[in-house]
């Protein structure tokens, strides 16, 4: 243990600690978020000001998931919105960097740090972020999409890729207004595009949204890429991962689509992997419905890829960490996954040990 200490210092400072630290480390420190807002707007080390906005994010969308749960009001600091103001406007950092740092932690890291989680109130407080940070920030993401415009044949060099980087989460953070114009930039820009992450990214945006332009966007995106299998996955996961409040109707539907097959293990991550894994708001619906839709699939796949089915089946694995009424439901599917006949050694492997711990 060392102690150092400083004198004659005029006004208490705000440490920024490790600078340029490659070691993998622990960092513990009590930190404030008006010192955390301080140091993601002016911290000179990228990592420490990418660190500190993950931070300061997480308390914030938190707290707002503990409003929800009591029903109070949303609402973000002044000193938030100008830290992320500050980072959007820093011409000095790269747009990947850029990016990165104004991307909040997603809701299964968040769900980490809750004893029990609620995915409703995480995703709704997750939600209020990103469309408040649109609306706040407005004027900059405006101005930031005007200076990032794709650009034909732009290729795949460094620039060309902070640049798409940085546009399309400016796109992400307007679009999450659900305003009309934002949309329309969107739907013009998946028109628009010619290459695969514009289009993606635009394609996401559209998703979200319920309306004619996810209608339009949906379709003429699988007529031009159908015949492409790779492209169509994305095509599939992109809507299995969607907030739009039908999600999970549309996966039943997207189940029965005749460029669905259990027997492509592609297609099976793609829609039943993507929809447990990576969508916990809508395979966590407080029925229990996406719970028995993933333990259908899990139980025909077992025949087929008993390697991809004992993948799926591990999305029950943090049953314990939710509500006494979701456990009992992730219980029951598991119980009976675990009850077929001849159930393959790979899922017993993994059902048993979920059972177990």
């Amino acid at each position: 243990e060392q102690e150092w200490v400083f004198e004659d210092i005029p006004a208490v400072p705000t440490p920024s600690l490790f600078r340029g630290f490659s070691a993998p480390i622990r960092l513990v420190i009590e930190r404030s978020r008006e010192e955390l807002a301080f140091l993601m707007a002016h911290d000179s080390d990228p990592f420490n000001r990418w660190d500190a906005g993950q931070e300061l994010a997480k308390r914030v969308i938190l707290e707002l998931a503990g409003r929800h749960a009591a029903r109070g009001e949303f609402s973000l600091d002044d000193s938030l919105v100008q830290a992320f103001r500050r980072v959007l406007m820093d011409d000095a950092l790269d747009g990947s960097i850029r990016s990165l740092m104004m991307t909040p932690p997603s809701e299964p890291a968040l769900a980490q740090a809750m004893d029990v989680v609620d995915p409703d109130a995480l995703h709704a407080a997750r939600r209020f972020f990103l469309a408040e940070l649109g609306r706040r920030l407005g004027g900059e993401l405006e101005t930031v999409l005007e200076a990032t415009m794709p650009r034909p044949g732009a290729g795949v060099n460094k620039d060309a890729i902070d640049r798409r980087r940085l546009h399309n989460l400016a796109l992400a953070l307007v679009t999450a207004t659900g305003e009309a114009d934002a949309l329309a930039r969107a739907s013009a820009q998946f028109d628009a595009a010619d290459n695969m992450t514009d289009l993606e990214a635009a394609f996401a945006c559209l998703v979200r949204t319920p309306g004619g332009a996810r209608e339009a966007a949906i379709g003429k995106f699988y007529e031009r890429w159908k015949s492409e299998p790779l492209v169509l996955d994305k095509w599939f996961r992109i809507q299995a991962v969607s907030s739009a409040p039908d999600t999970f109707e549309r996966v039943l539907e997207l189940a029965e689509h005749p460029d669905f097959s259990l027997t492509n293990p592609n297609r099976v991550r793609a829609l039943v992997g993507a929809f447990a894994l990576a969508n916990p708001v809508h395979f966590h619906r407080a029925d229990g419905e996406g719970y028995r839709f993933l333990a259908d699939k899990v139980l025909a796949l077992d025949g087929i890829n008993p390697q991809v089915a004992s993948r799926m089946v591990s999305a029950f694995n943090p049953w314990r960490r939710f509500d006494k009424a979701r456990q009992a439901k992730m219980k029951g599917e598991l119980e009976r996954i675990r009850s077929k006949e001849g159930l393959s050694r790979d899922v017993t492997e993994i059902v048993g040990r979920a059972l177990a711990d």
